[in-house]
């Protein structure tokens, strides 16, 4: 009591007025935990994998409307947890209401604990629902699923665990005791009485019944007077004692519904009228959905009869041609009314659903709202339309808007960053707009793709896969090899794929990976194969043995294409690269990757691979949309393709040409993004789409350029220059044969290359480079740096493996198509690639040539003057290579203030001699003086400055 009034009045420090007090701090602390619950709704609401994050690394602002508190806390949420980190915020509402109410929070530290132990429970449960079903996980935008990275990892161990020890029975007993568990600690978690659960449920209760009771009533008020104008322009009328009695509001909202003997929603469009009177033919449509009303066709004039009211809701009747406004959750359109929803519309549905879900967006179709809305075939006669009381309000404008993650985990189809969010626009033009801009404008209606009947059908359903007594067979027979060899260890599972069968080996405990995966060779000979492969499956706790199966299926590209997910796909430069270990198809977009680094010995199927991922963009994309640069060095592989409408010169088979085709790239990159700056747009998706949008509203688009000074007043004299509106393709640059150019060209393509890898991305430009010779002199450091998406066909060797892999195991490739397929994250996986005969190649590209005449560039391949005065020192005259290396040794020199032999050697990686001849030649030109004692010189250049 001496320390509370010390600090406190005399007026608090009576029981009282502590109590008093205790309630308004207690108060204070409930509101503040229904703050912080509504900040991570909105967190999580707004959450998109884009923003910058713990896991996330991105230079653009963050999306989220909490800003980079909010994305941060969401993608720990949602990362970690899952769907399951919803939890935290009933908790901590239930936290709040128990602090306002009064109850307090009695063991406030164990229901934390409970909470954070309950979280990774429940997401465990929810992340091994998949796998024990054999079902794919729906759309997340993480990789790790609903139940997030924590879920994910808990829910393999646990199946592990209870596999070993329990059995086939096992996993499903410990799901069933992680939900009841789960469930208890939430329930302990959320701190709620008896009491507290039943009012729960009766405001659960009263919220569902008090809408429906309000339509209901409404519904009667609407019907009723109707229904009497009707007998009273009947023929035979009723007697008084018949009549039915007027209007009156119900003493209670749930009396009401006891009363109601008509359904409240209806599920079709017309319905037998109960009576003579009401079976006229009338036309019963949704309302508020489609602005019609249901109008009687033999109504006499100057009266409006209205339909029975089990066929139509309640609402107010609008003209047909009122546009409605655009359905938002919460707001309103123009002049106060609030945005009227349908009771037979999908309004449960997230935001990016439409009614016949799922809709994914095909390549070059383009949906609209007539298309969906089969009412619009027969609209109301306009002299039979009724009168509204207020007039037809303007659509509201809707600005774009982020897609948020409920709607990417219903929507179907491709990832969150690419897929434009789907709306239902009823009676409106088109759909909404969204955040993620459409990658290209639809193909123009006279192109035609492609038939599927060029290619060769795929045969029917084959019967050599291996049966499942032959798996176990091999299965045991695998563990005996290893044991052989002193590793012990247990076959948990088996995949067949078409050419290969995945055994996924768990090893006793202290048997290292290495040793395992060292024996790759000795297991193939003691099982008589050509080959396995020995890699640790990512995460997870099993090695993964891939031994050849006794007969090879054939993939073929005809299948690729055929599958629904091809069609289904919004990628924007989709590839075909053939099938997974589980006979899955492979897809991947080449725009993401965004260059793609192929190597492969001869005979691996790396020529078959690149024709592949031609032919998936000759069937996808129309010259408007993708045009293509061939680099043949080797002039037999891709000349095939000569003459087809796509090219944007013909196909380069010279080194000096492809290097001038290189450096064209590089200023068509700079000239798009000049274009793109103009525009203010950071890409050719938006670019492509603000053009779209200029052209349809006529807008010219202008900027500013300076011409002059005034000569009076000497101030600067600017004009306005239209710029051309004109659409960006996608540009691929497609090098067959790397290793011819690096020997002509290698310091100056390796530039090049470099240089487009790293900034053509956003330019719409991507390159796909293969070679026979993935040596450290052709794929060099700065190449790999510059492309993360990688894949390696047979190699050689171990070495040649982890010079364009980073590991071994390419060496153990079965050729004809076999291939490693290396994603940006680092992640591997084994594809078999399609296999294209030369004939379908001929058949395709005969039918694109008789599409039209081929559109060339003449400057793409033609040689460039470069302006000596862009470089400090000109090189001497004498022409050949000679010259150019003399020029950038005296760059170097100059800006290093540095000669030697030994530098020049080391900077321009040529050798001893010729480093030496250049030395002695600026040594005549006075470029540099002679060496000392020490072999040291003086440079007498000027070094030039950032200026010049």
């Amino acid at each position: 009591m001496a320390i509370f009034s010390r600090f406190f009045p005399d007026s608090l420090s009576s029981g009282p007025a502590r109590s008093r007090l205790r309630e308004r701090l207690a108060e204070a602390g409930g509101v503040g935990l229904w703050i912080l619950a509504l900040c991570l709704a909105i967190a999580l609401w707004s959450y998109d994998p884009r923003d910058p994050s713990a896991n996330t690394s991105s230079a653009q602002p963050p999306g989220n409307l909490l800003g980079r508190p909010g994305a941060y806390m969401a993608d720990f949420m949602l990362q970690d947890f899952g769907i399951v980190g919803t939890l935290a915020i009933f908790c901590l509402m239930a936290w709040g209401w128990r602090l306002i109410r009064h109850h307090g929070l009695v063991s406030a530290l164990l229901r934390f604990i409970a909470l954070l132990c309950g979280l990774p429970v429940i997401a465990a449960d929810v992340a091994a629902l998949p796998l024990l079903m054999g079902l794919h996980a729906p759309q997340w935008p993480t990789q790790a699923g609903l139940g997030g990275a924590v879920g994910l990892s808990v829910a393999h161990m646990s199946i592990q665990a209870a596999t070993v020890f329990m059995g086939r029975g096992g996993p499903l007993l410990v799901w069933v005791l992680g939900l009841v568990l789960g469930a208890l600690l939430v329930l302990l978690a959320l701190a709620l009485s008896l009491s507290e659960w039943q009012g729960m449920g009766r405001g659960l209760v009263f919220g569902v019944r008090q809408p429906m009771a309000l339509v209901a009533w409404l519904r009667r008020m609407t019907a009723r007077p109707e229904a009497g104008q009707g007998r009273a322009q009947a023929p035979a009328k009723a007697p008084a004692s018949q009549a039915a009695p007027a209007a009156a509001p119900p003493s209670s909202m749930a009396a009401l519904i006891e009363e109601e003997d008509e359904p409240l929603f209806n599920t079709g469009l017309t319905a037998p009228a109960p009576n003579a009177e009401a079976a006229r033919p009338a036309q019963a449509v949704a309302a508020s959905g489609t602005g019609l009303m249901p109008v009687n066709d033999k109504a006499p004039s100057g009266s409006l009869r209205a339909p029975d009211a089990t066929n139509m809701p309640a609402t107010t009747a609008k003209p047909k041609d009122t546009a409605p406004p655009a359905l938002a959750g919460g707001r309103k359109v123009e002049g106060g009314r609030p945005a009227q929803v349908s009771l037979q519309s999908n309004w449960m549905l997230p935001p990016g659903m439409d009614e016949d879900m799922p809709q994914p967006l095909l390549v070059g179709g383009d949906d609209t709202a007539a298309d969906r809305a089969p009412w619009h075939d027969e609209p109301a006669p306009p002299e039979n339309r009724p009168v509204t009381d207020h007039p037809a309000t303007p659509p509201a404008v809707e600005e774009p808007a982020r897609p948020n993650i409920f709607s990417r985990l219903f929507s179907s189809g491709a990832r969150a960053d690419d897929t434009p969010a789907r709306m239902d626009a009823y009676d409106a033009p088109a759909p909404a707009a969204s955040a993620t801009p459409a990658y290209t404008p639809p193909p123009q209606p006279e192109w035609q793709f492609p038939s599927m009947s060029l290619l060769t059908p795929p045969p029917p359903a084959s019967t050599n896969k291996p049966t499942e007594e032959l798996l176990k067979a091999n299965a045991a027979q695998l563990v005996t090899v290893l044991s052989e060899y002193g590793v012990q260890g247990t076959i948990v599972a088996y995949h067949a794929g078409p050419v290969v069968t995945l055994y996924e080996l768990q090893p006793a405990a202290g048997i290292r990976a290495a040793r395992v995966i060292g024996l790759a060779d000795d297991v193939a000979r003691s099982l008589s194969v050509l080959s396995v492969r020995i890699a640790t499956v990512p995460g997870r706790n099993v090695i993964g043995i891939e031994v050849p199966n006794s007969r090879r299926e054939t993939v073929y590209f005809s299948e690729l294409l055929m599958d629904p997910k091809w069609a289904h796909s919004s990628a924007r430069l989709n590839l075909a690269l053939g099938k997974d270990i589980a006979g899955e198809s492979v897809y991947s977009d080449l725009a993401a990757m965004p260059h793609l680094l192929i190597a492969g010995t001869t005979g691996s199927g790396k020529s078959v691979g690149v024709n592949s991922m031609i032919l998936s963009l000759l069937y996808r994309l129309s010259p408007e949309q993708c045009r293509l640069i061939l680099i043949d060095p080797k002039i037999l592989e891709l000349s095939i393709y000569e003459g087809i409408p796509h090219l944007m010169t013909p196909v380069v088979t010279e080194p000096a040409k492809a290097v001038a085709a290189m450096k064209w790239a590089v200023r068509e990159m700079d000239r798009r993004y000049r274009a793109m700056a103009h525009l203010q747009v950071r890409n050719i998706a938006s670019y492509n789409e603000r053009v779209t949008e200029a052209r349809e509203r006529g807008e010219i688009v202008t900027r500013r350029v300076q011409t002059g000074y005034d000569p009076e007043t000497g101030k600067p004299t600017f004009e306005e220059q239209q710029l051309a509106l004109d659409s960006l393709p996608y540009l691929v640059i497609v090098v067959d044969e790397m290793a011819d150019l690096m020997i002509v060209a290698g310091k100056e393509i390796e530039a090049l290359l470099q240089r487009l890898a790293q900034k053509a991305r956003a330019a719409g430009i991507h390159l796909i480079l293969a070679t026979q010779r993935p040596s450290v002199d052709v794929i060099t450091g700065t190449i790999k740096a510059n492309f993360p998406t990688r894949i390696s066909f047979q190699v050689i060797s171990k070495f040649d493996s982890r010079t364009i892999l980073g590991e071994q195991g390419a060496e153990q490739l079965l050729g004809r198509g076999d291939m490693l397929f290396m994603q940006a994250g680092g992640r591997i996986t084994r594809v078999h690639g399609p296999f294209v005969a030369d004939g379908e190649v001929e058949a395709v590209v005969a039918f694109l040539r008789t599409q039209g005449e081929p559109i060339y560039d003449d400057d793409v391949i033609s040689p460039q003057e470069e302006d000596s005065a862009d470089k400090p020192f000109a090189a001497p005259s004498g022409g050949g290579e000679e010259d150019g290396l003399f020029a950038q040794a005296v760059e170097v020199v100059a800006r290093e203030g540095k000669a030697s032999t030994s530098f020049i050697q080391r900077h321009l990686s040529i050798g001893y001699n010729r480093a030496a001849k250049i030395i002695e030649q600026m040594e005549k030109e006075g470029l540099v003086s002679e060496a000392n004692h020490v072999g040291r010189r003086e440079v007498l250049m000027r070094r030039p400055t950032e200026d010049e």
